[in-house]
């Protein structure tokens, strides 16, 4: 069996530029397997505000369990890292009054929530983005400076919807939690009761995941996150993997109203801006990748070879993409990594390999030289059209 070499003429790499790879917008559902994301389980949600010192009320109950979005008088509120520009508060200097991008804060009655399609609360989400999408006069927005720790009392007043102090009290102490400890997406709805007291219910705290060194509080929690077993290998070994794929839970992918394929393409890469294009290439030959994975820092024979072997062992994947650039990376190595990945692991699976650069003319001699087979191109285009196709098809 012999490595297939493209035809066509060399062509220059994709252009690295750092973007979001994943371009969901804020107003779809945020399915679970999207993102890389480290967050408090419930039940450990208490203990985390106590140890970081949150000035809650004596009287706040803490509580797990999702209210009916029927609940009387109850607010969702949404604390989350926005993309979109926000606007400073009334009573803002000039140059504060400027559009802004940074941490945002919605809030709206549960009662509002009621008539959404559950499928659109996402992972921690509770409807808040769906309702800013289709109705927001029925939404409180509050753009935030991170250069301040607090939130303007005015802002308060309208983003709890009328249910007073404590209420005011929690979001301000939830938002001095996520400005300190580096939040993501922070949820939570406020629930008043009969006797006057008020419940913090479903409480979902998302941190950045590489805020962990700077924020000791965390350490224990991300240690002991459950993680998939694939997503652990590789994440132990170097490699910065996410799953955007999840046959065994899917969570329909949502965007403009349309529902997308999962992806079928795993694909690998080294450097971000490289991974990130490789995956743009795929959804521009028709294709969807079926993860984000950067081998980290430095190619090496072993995190090629566990590169590999992470998307062999992923269901979802039907055909592997290798699009590696040669600068400082040796392509040569890399090629030496996926033959011990094939070898060892028996892999079946159609592998696609694009490389340009460093060692690329010694690489696809490697890969010839296995009697393994391989689809080697140099061109990024044919290659990304020929890993779509092959997953597509089941075979090169």
């Amino acid at each position: 069996m012999l490595v297939r070499a493209s035809s066509r003429a060399m062509m220059s790499s994709p252009r690295c530029a750092v973007r979001n790879v994943f371009r969901l917008p804020l107003t779809a559902t945020r399915a679970p397997s999207a993102i890389r994301d480290f967050h408090l389980e419930s039940k450990d949600v208490p203990t985390f505000l106590s140890k970081a010192g949150a000035n809650l009320p004596s009287s706040i109950n803490i509580e797990a369990s999702a209210p009916s979005t029927a609940a009387s008088g109850g607010v969702a509120v949404l604390i989350s890292a926005d993309r979109d520009p926000q606007s400073s508060w009334p009573g803002s200097s000039k140059e504060e009054k400027s559009k802004f991008y940074g941490p945002s804060v919605l809030s709206a009655p549960l009662s509002a929530l009621s008539s959404l399609d559950s499928t659109y609360f996402g992972k921690g989400g509770l409807g808040l983005l769906k309702l800013r999408q289709t109705d927001p006069t029925k939404l409180t927005h509050a753009g935030v400076r991170s250069t301040t720790s607090t939130i303007p009392t005015s802002q308060l007043d309208e983003l709890v919807h009328g249910l007073g102090e404590d209420a005011k009290t929690v979001v301000q102490e939830m938002w001095k939690l996520f400005d300190t400890h580096e939040g993501l997406w922070f949820s939570f709805t406020l629930v008043p009761s009969s006797d006057g007291s008020l419940s913090v219910t479903a409480p979902y705290l998302e941190f950045d995941d590489f805020a962990v060194r700077r924020q000791p509080l965390l350490k224990p929690y991300f240690e002991s996150r459950p993680r998939n077993p694939n997503t652990a290998r590789a994440e132990d070994g170097g490699l910065f993997y996410v799953k955007l794929s999840d046959v065994d839970a899917p969570t329909p992918t949502q965007a403009e109203g349309k529902e997308l394929p999962e992806g079928n393409v795993g694909c690998f890469g080294y450097g971000a801006g490289n991974a990130m294009a490789t995956m743009d290439g795929l959804n521009k030959a028709g294709g969807r990748p079926a993860n984000f994975l950067d081998g980290g820092g430095g190619a090496n024979r072993v995190n090629a070879k566990l590169a590999v072997e992470t998307l062999n062992r992923d269901p979802a994947v039907k055909a592997i993409f290798v699009n590696t650039f040669g600068g400082i990376t040796r392509t040569d190595i890399v090629s030496q990594g996926i033959i011990d990945a094939v070898k060892d692991d028996k892999i079946t699976k159609p592998i696609v390999v694009r490389m340009k650069g460093t060692g690329s003319e010694d690489a696809a001699k490697v890969l010839q030289g296995s009697g393994l087979e391989f689809a080697f191109h140099d061109d990024f285009n044919a290659a990304a059209a020929h890993a779509v196709k092959a997953a597509n098809q089941g075979h090169l």
